[in-house]
C-alpha cells in the first residue's frame, strides 16, 4: 500500500512524492519543508501546510497559513482526511492523491479462548524401596551455625519464644493474615485480601496474568497493575489499543519488533518482560516500578531543587547512553516517563516505554497522529521529529531531556504554546526556546547555557551526544 503526491500545477510541475509508511510531508518556503516552494511565490507561508500519510491513510493539516489551503476547491479549516484522486491547492501549486492498493491481508482476530483439555492420563511408576538406609552426612561448622536454634534457657527449662514477623503484601506493604483467602483460582502468593479482592472483581482479560487494577492512561491505552502468574512476579501491563484495525501480518509485524526491545537491560531503563496477543487485545509486560513519575513530584512539591532536577536527569542520560551505544532511540522522552523510586534513601530513575512509542507509531496500527493524539508529547519534541517523522535519531532524545530538565525545574514547557496544535508545530519549528532564566531566575547561567545548547532546534548545534551532555550537566547536580 503506498500514498503518492504529484505536482500537476505550477513550478514543480510533474515531482511526485511517494510514502509507505508512516511519515509527515511539510510544504513551505521554510529550509525545513520537504517541498520547498520559490520565496517569490507571495502565496505561500514559511509552513503552509503538512501531509501525514500511514497507507492507507492520509490526512492534510492547514499549519495556519495566510491564503490557505484548498481540497477538491473547498478551503481546510484544519484538517481533512484525504482520499485517491484528491486535489490539494496551495498558492499556485496543485498536486494529486493517490491511494495505492495492494492485496489485502486477512483481518485480525480476536484468539478463541481455550477449551478446556482432558487431564492426561499419567502412567503408574512403581516407587523403588530402598533396602538400606541412606547415611546421614555430618553437617559442618557453618552450617551448623547457620541452623542453630535460639538458647536453651535452663531457668525457664525451654527456649525463648521466637518473634514471629507478619507477611507483606508485596503490591501494596499491608500486612498478609491468614485470613486473607479469596476464592481465586491459582491465587498469587503474598497478597493481601484487599489486592485479592480487587483481582477477583476486575475483569480479567489477558491469558497467563492476574490483574489487579488500573493504574495509569497514555496516548496508546491503559496501563494495569498485575501479577504474572507463572512466577508471580508484580508487573505493569500496558494495553495497546491500535487506531485502526490490523491484519495478522501488520500485527506479528509490531509485536516481532518490540520483542527486541527486551534486550535492553539496565538499572535506569524499566525491563520488558512480555509482549503479546490475547482474547483480541495487545499487551506489554514491564517491571513494575514502585514509586512516582517526575510529573507527579512536580504537581506536588514544585518549585524542586535545582540540583534534585539535575540528578534526575542526570541518571535519565546513563540510560540513554547505554541505548543509544546498542542503536536504540526512545523517541517519547518526558517527565510522566521518568518513573522515581526511593532506594536506600536516593532517588532512582527509571525510564519506561523505550522505544514503544517509536515501534507503534511506525506501525500501520497506529493510524494517524500528527493530529493531537500527542499533544502530551508535543512540549517535548524535537523540530525532526516534525520534519524526519520516520527517522529518529539520538539528538531527539537528547533535546527531550533538556525539555524535561527544563520542565521540572520551572514547571513550564519550553514554548508558550498556543490552543491550537497547526501553530504549536510551527512554533517549535521557527521559533527558539524561552530563556529559562526568564522562568526561573536562580537557574544557574552555566547550567542555563547547558540546557539551551541541548534544546538547539538544529541537530548539529547540540552536544555530540548525549554522554557529552552528561559531562556538562554533572556539576550542577551536587
Amino acid at each position: 500500500m503506498r500514498v503518492t503526491l504529484t505536482v500537476i500545477g505550477g513550478p514543480h510541475t510533474g515531482q511526485t512524492f511517494s510514502f509507505g509508511g508512516h511519515d509527515t510531508f511539510l510544504v513551505g518556503r521554510s529550509k525545513r519543508a520537504h517541498f520547498r516552494l520559490p520565496s517569490k511565490d507571495r502565496f505561500f507561508s514559511r509552513v503552509h501546510f503538512l501531509v501525514e500519510v500511514n497507507p492507507p491513510q492520509c490526512r492534510l493539516m492547514d499549519m495556519g497559513s495566510r491564503n490557505g489551503t484548498y481540497v477538491n476547491g473547498q478551503r481546510v479549516e484544519e484538517t481533512v482526511d484525504l482520499k485517491d484522486k484528491d486535489q490539494i491547492r496551495a498558492g499556485r501549486t496543485v498536486l494529486r492523491v493517490s491511494v495505492e492498493a495492494s492485496d489485502p491481508e486477512p483481518v485480525l482476530e480476536p484468539e478463541p479462548a481455550p477449551g478446556p483439555e482432558a487431564a492426561p492420563e499419567v502412567e503408574a511408576v512403581p516407587v523403588p524401596v530402598l533396602e538400606e538406609p541412606v547415611p546421614v552426612l555430618p553437617l559442618d561448622e557453618e552450617e551448623v551455625m547457620a541452623v542453630s536454634l535460639p538458647d536453651f534457657d535452663p531457668a525457664a527449662q525451654s527456649f525463648p519464644e521466637v518473634e514471629t514477623v507478619p507477611a507483606i503484601c508485596r503490591l501494596c506493604d499491608s500486612p498478609v493474615t491468614g485470613t486473607d483467602e479469596v476464592p481465586l483460582p491459582d491465587p498469587p502468593a503474598l497478597l493481601c485480601r484487599a489486592c485479592l479482592e480487587q483481582i477477583y472483581y476486575q475483569d480479567q482479560f489477558i491469558d497467563g496474568y492476574h490483574i489487579v487494577r488500573a493504574i495509569g492512561k497514555g496516548s496508546m491505552g491503559v496501563v494495569y497493575l498485575a501479577v504474572r502468574k507463572q512466577d508471580d512476579i508484580a508487573v505493569a501491563l500496558k494495553m495497546i489499543i491500535p487506531a485502526v484495525s490490523g491484519t495478522t501480518a501488520q500485527l506479528k509485524r509490531f509485536l516481532r519488533e518490540a520483542e527486541i526491545l527486551q534486550q535492553l537491560s539496565h538499572p535506569n531503563i524499566v525491563s520488558f518482560r512480555d509482549s503479546g496477543q490475547s482474547n483480541g487485545k495487545i499487551f506489554f509486560a514491564m517491571d513494575y516500578v514502585r514509586g512516582r513519575d517526575a510529573s507527579q513530584i512536580l504537581r506536588s512539591e514544585s518549585p524542586l531543587a535545582v540540583s534534585r532536577c539535575v540528578s534526575l536527569v542526570c541518571q535519565l542520560l546513563e540510560a540513554l547512553e547505554y541505548a543509544h551505544a546498542r542503536g536504540f532511540v526512545h523517541r517519547d522522552i518526558k517527565p510522566a516517563n521518568l518513573l522515581v523510586s526511593p532506594q536506600r534513601g536516593r532517588e532512582v530513575v527509571k525510564l519506561a516505554d523505550f522505544g514503544l512509542a517509536r515501534v507503534y507509531q511506525s506501525s500501520q496500527l497506529s493510524g494517524l497522529t500528527m493530529s493531537g493524539d500527542i499533544g502530551g508529547t508535543v512540549a517535548f519534541m524535537a523540530p525532526e521529529q516534525i520534519t524526519n517523522y520516520r527517522e529518529s535519531l539520538p539528538p531527539v532524545d537528547q533535546y527531550a531531556a533538556a525539555a524535561t530538565l527544563y520542565n521540572l525545574l520551572t514547571g513550564q514547557y519550553i514554548y508558550d504554546l498556543p490552543r491550537e496544535f497547526p501553530k504549536q508545530l510551527r512554533l517549535i519549528l521557527e521559533e527558539d526556546a524561552v530563556s529559562i532564566r526568564k522562568r526561573r531566575s536562580d537557574v544557574p547561567e552555566g547550567l542555563a547555557t547547558v540546557i539551551h545548547r541541548a534544546l538547539s532546534r538544529a541537530p548539529n548545534e547540540r552536544f555530540n551526544d548525549v554522554r557529552e551532555f552528561h559531562t556538562a550537566l554533572s556539576p550542577f547536580a551536587r
